[in-house]
């Protein structure tokens, strides 16, 4: 019913607007669209945010996301669990929430490690936490795309994911980020946290990068689509 419902909605209006290629790519195969009906414009990322002092110190890496399922939180566990047998002392900032809290936090404290973790909760000022962090890690089994991703960005935090539709677009692997497979995810966040040259070295090309594909320009050709 709900691809029947779409081919009649994509036939009927004028154009489709998607915000990456892998998605016109989709809506291309899926609905037999032409391809002068689908724009493709990237998302967008401001320098305007809510910027409020926090009390957590400096993070080795941080997630935020709902905490459910499809956000991979069984990867964080597991990457936080492996990188505490290297860095006893490391630290992270989880933020989020969702229907899989209880189980999230009974998690780390089952696993000690509670005193390595700051729950920051739901925020409305994920900047100010990926600012005074090394790494942010989404490992979600799919996601569109993600503006958090492009925040970290423009903080000059590299990020580090699971491969999801779209990933290679707004992740540029070994150049803003890193993506791995999920099986050998924990294990790449670790090397690349430790070494802080070529995490360097990503962070300095992070915010070249967003300011060249997800700029307040894409609004405004976003904005110039609809109104033509």
């Amino acid at each position: 019913v709900w691809c029947v419902l779409m081919h009649l909605i994509f036939r009927m209006v004028d154009k489709i607007i998607v915000p990456s290629l892998h998605n016109k790519r989709e809506i291309l195969t899926e609905y037999g669209i032409s391809d002068e009906k689908v724009v493709q414009i990237n998302s967008y990322v401001t320098s305007l945010h809510t910027d409020k002092k926090i009390k957590i110190g400096k993070s080795d890496f941080i997630f935020i996301g709902r905490f459910s399922k499809e956000k991979g939180l069984k990867t964080v566990i597991q990457t936080m669990f492996k990188y505490k047998q290297v860095k006893p002392g490391f630290k992270c900032i989880l933020a989020g929430s969702g229907p899989e809290e209880a189980w999230f936090l009974d998690q780390i404290k089952r696993l000690n490690l509670t005193e390595n973790v700051a729950f920051s909760g739901y925020t409305d000022s994920p900047r100010s936490l990926i600012r005074v962090s090394n790494l942010l890690i989404l490992p979600s089994y799919n996601e569109g795309i993600p503006i958090v991703i492009l925040e970290a960005y423009k903080e000059g935090v590299p990020v580090a994911v699971t491969p999801f539709n779209g990933a290679d677009e707004v992740v540029k692997h070994n150049r803003v980020g890193i993506i791995s497979p999920r099986k050998n995810f924990a294990g790449d966040v670790i090397k690349l946290l430790e070494d802080d040259g070529k995490r360097q070295k990503l962070a300095r090309s992070t915010k070249p990068f967003v300011s060249k594909n997800y700029s307040i320009k894409n609004r405004d050709l976003f904005i110039e689509q609809i109104l033509c």
